[in-house]
């Protein structure tokens, strides 16, 4: 349940925390399904969850997220694969991204690093909204 009459930007904190606990339940659930599945705590789950919230609520855009999170090239993403394996494989429990060790790509023509130019900082605007503590703004019904 949550409290009467809270401020809008407590309804965003309050909604914030139930989608983070929803979230987490649920990977905590498939990895429990792990001879099934790999993809509980998949190293992009949590991530692409809260971006996806920011994105819900309207703080961002989908087309803004995509640029602050520069993607990189579908080689380098399958360079990426192949040297650390499947996200699958890779987990994540935070709700910040777990880098590659190595975005460089190597081809016949050159060798190039796509994320020297943007770094790896996660963007701000994906921390704006803090999670509150379950107890007094909201509770379970």
């Amino acid at each position: 349940m949550v409290k009467h009459g809270l401020t809008k930007i407590q309804k965003r904190q309050v909604a914030l925390s139930i989608f983070m606990e929803v979230s987490v339940s649920f990977e905590s659930f498939q990895r429990f399904l792990s001879i099934v599945t790999d993809s509980g705590f998949s190293q992009e789950d949590l991530v692409s969850n809260l971006i996806g919230f920011y994105i819900g609520v309207g703080d961002i855009t989908q087309e803004k997220a995509i640029e602050l999170c520069h993607p990189v090239s579908k080689q380098v993403a399958l360079s990426v694969w192949d040297k650390e394996g499947a996200v699958g494989k890779n987990k994540n429990n935070n709700w910040r991204p777990k880098y590659a060790n190595s975005t460089v790509h190597i081809n016949s023509n050159q060798c190039a690093d796509e994320c020297l130019v943007s770094g790896t900082t996660f963007p701000d605007v994906f921390t704006k909204i803090k999670p509150v503590r379950k107890g007094f703004l909201y509770v379970n019904a």
